[in-house]
């Protein structure tokens, strides 16, 4: 049995991962989710969806150029109103 998988992207790790339906129920909220996997010809970020890292706040900054085509405001937003 085959599972649907969904792309994610970690802010704190920097990288870009699959997970199944059953593994997307404890995912935190720094794990964003994608639409699909973003091109290795972006002059920004080149396919890895960050642009740095932030040493202040411990994280990755995200590609505002990839952000834009990529992220899954779908899925956030059914998210968000699911704990409602």
């Amino acid at each position: 049995m085959i599972q649907e998988q969904s792309l994610y992207f970690s802010i704190f790790g920097g990288y870009i991962y699959e997970a199944n339906k059953e593994e997307e129920k404890t995912l935190d909220a720094f794990q964003i989710p994608l639409i699909k996997k973003p091109s290795a010809s972006c002059n920004k970020c080149n396919g890895r969806f960050h642009v740095g890292f932030n040493l202040e706040q411990k994280h990755f900054v995200i590609c505002t150029k990839c952000s834009k085509k990529f992220i899954d405001v779908q899925k956030i937003l059914s998210k968000k109103s699911a704990k409602r």
